[in-house]
């Protein structure tokens, strides 16, 4: 956007050319960008350390076996007379079976086995951590921008109030927007280009931009705005029919951008952000899955949030949120003791992204700060891609809990018949190998085959 002497500029602004000189107003500590990555850092510092059941169980268990192994080579001879060699025997015996091997690969070989099914279809988690705990979550949190939806609002209706043709009002409304940053601006100018004959826009001066409000400037030597309702004197120059169309494109979901002149209303261009072709089919897996809240998050208004809503399977809807609002709602769900998942694209999502169980981010799209914050990046920016995560997360904790299982069921039976003398040591041998040959097998399952 044209910039002219006093004019504020943002930081991370870029300049086309020639030279500017530009006085700082605050530090970069206490810019928006720094606030938020300083929300990022709070909300990973509270992200607790995650410990797996082989970490805790390796600690006992090989000291107890070490010292069981010895109490059976020497109380036996020593206090009950027992022949040495007999129970030495049988106390190697008990050290080959005891050897945790197929124990302690069960959790590894099945993680990483996860893992590369999971790069093969375009999901990257950070770690194995992020893929056992998105296998255990029920609770999920969706940013509507970007993610639900395809973060490209388009003009999807346009209507006049007076004599002038449609497509001159959009080439009215795209004139005045060609100066403006705004997202929705792009929407108005793609549709005049694609509207238009391909006459270059009207040149417009005396451009000034409102923040949140609109755009005024003067066109074809007459001064017009651009803008929502309050921008036009809350809409107090609208008559009841105009209104009232106003008011059904808003309950539509669409944002109501308002043409007119200082005097005269002259018509309105309905724009809308449309809702993901994947996504209904996304959240109606993640139902089928289990999943016992869909909650969606925007910082838009919340007719808006409530037309989206109204056309996926969700739960609820939160509206009209600030980052650090987003943040307040994930906390609330974590301290209740839930474990969330939240899913965004965007620089504002990044706290909320951090302090979730599992943060997951629509990658391609994503911003850094949001990347850096996720734990889980869908590279293809699909959202069927997210049920798939979940459904494998689920899958390589079945086989995490029945390797887990088998291998010290197995350590059990054998132990047993080791310490009564019905094992030997190629019996042993067989046990532990076999064992460990099951368990890598199991894991490898994952490589391939349904994700069910």
């Amino acid at each position: 956007m044209a910039k002219t002497p006093g004019s504020r500029v943002f930081a991370g602004s870029l300049n086309g050319r020639g030279m500017l000189e530009i006085r700082t107003e605050k530090p970069a500590s206490d810019s928006s960008l720094a606030r938020i990555i300083h929300l990022v850092e709070n909300a990973q510092e509270q992200r607790a350390p995650s410990q797996t059941f082989i970490d805790r169980f390796a600690r006992y268990y090989t000291p107890a076996m070490i010292a069981f192994a010895l109490a059976l080579v020497l109380v036996p001879p020593v206090l009950f007379g027992q022949p040495f060699s007999t129970w030495l025997y049988r106390g190697l015996v008990v050290l080959v079976i005891a050897c945790p091997c197929a124990l302690v690969i069960s959790t590894p070989v099945s993680v990483v086995c996860g893992l590369t099914r999971a790069a093969r279809e375009g999901v990257l988690f950070k770690g194995g951590v992020y893929l056992e705990e998105l296998g255990r979550i029920r609770t999920f949190f969706f940013d509507k921008t970007g993610t639900l939806t395809r973060g490209k609002p388009e003009v999807i209706h346009v209507r006049s109030f007076c004599d002038l043709p449609e497509d001159e009002l959009l080439r009215l409304a795209a004139a005045l927007e060609s100066r403006s940053e705004h997202p929705l601006a792009g929407a108005i100018l793609e549709a005049a280009g694609s509207n238009g004959d391909g006459d270059p826009l009207p040149a417009p001066t005396f451009v000034q931009a409102v923040p949140g409000m609109g755009i005024r400037g003067k066109v074809n030597g007459e001064i017009h705005l651009a803008g929502n309702p309050t921008f036009f004197n809350k809409g107090s120059g609208l008559s009841g029919p105009q209104k009232a169309a106003v008011e059904e494109w808003e309950r539509k979901g669409a944002t109501v951008v308002l043409i007119g002149t200082g005097k005269t209303m002259l018509g309105m261009v309905a724009i809308q952000d449309t809702v993901r072709g994947e996504a209904m089919a996304g959240l109606t897996e993640l139902r089928r899955l289990g999943a016992t809240e869909l909650t969606m998050l925007t910082g838009d208004n919340p007719e808006t949030g409530k037309a989206i809503a109204s056309q996926l399977p969700i739960d609820t809807v939160h509206a009209g949120l600030l980052p650090e609002q987003k943040v307040a709602l994930v906390r609330e769900a974590v301290e209740k003791g839930k474990k969330v998942a939240m899913v965004g694209d965007g620089i504002n999502d990044a706290p909320a992204l951090a302090l979730a169980t599992v943060g997951v981010v629509m990658g391609a799209a994503g911003t850094d700060v949001a990347l850096e914050a996720g734990d889980v990046a869908l590279m293809g920016d699909d959202l069927r891609k997210f049920p798939f995560a979940v459904r494998l997360g689920r899958r390589t904790l079945r086989i995490i809990r029945f390797n887990v299982v088998f291998s010290l069921a197995t350590k059990a039976v054998f132990l047993v018949l080791a310490t009564v003398g019905l094992a030997t040591l190629w019996m042993g041998v067989a046990a532990d190998m076999g064992a460990t040959l099951l368990v890598i097998g199991n894991g490898m399952r994952l490589l391939w085959g349904s994700n069910g």
